[in-house]
């Protein structure tokens, strides 16, 4: 008996797909893609882009240490998380698109004593 075997292929994935955390904590997202080859690679903040992952350069003026980049370019952390940082990450390929939810609650204030 002949047969055809098929290698099962990974379907890309994001971990975690949302995330909640606490104002000035750390959020970390992992995106897995077994095809990455040569494919250029770009996270984006609310579809704006944000960074270019293999120069881990920041294209939007924010401050560059509020971004780490690693794995290849597949895993985004956000560093000293606030309010503002809530909402959707996706990281772009030439062929694929992975969105990640991030919610930050809670916020801290600066309490000035006189």
């Amino acid at each position: 008996m002949f047969g055809i075997a098929f290698a099962a292929q990974q379907m890309p994935t994001c971990e975690p797909s949302s995330a909640t955390t606490c104002a000035r904590k750390d959020a970390t997202f992992k995106c897995v893609y077994e095809k990455l080859d040569d494919e250029a690679l770009s996270w984006y903040y609310h579809n704006l882009h944000i960074i270019l992952s293999y120069e881990d350069k920041l294209l939007d003026g924010r401050d560059e240490s509020k971004y780490n980049i690693s794995g290849n370019g597949l895993t985004l952390t956000i560093h000293d998380v606030n309010i503002t940082d809530s909402g959707n990450y996706t990281l772009r390929t030439t062929s694929e698109s992975f969105t990640c939810s991030l919610t930050v609650i809670g916020n801290y204030l600066n309490i000035i004593y006189f």
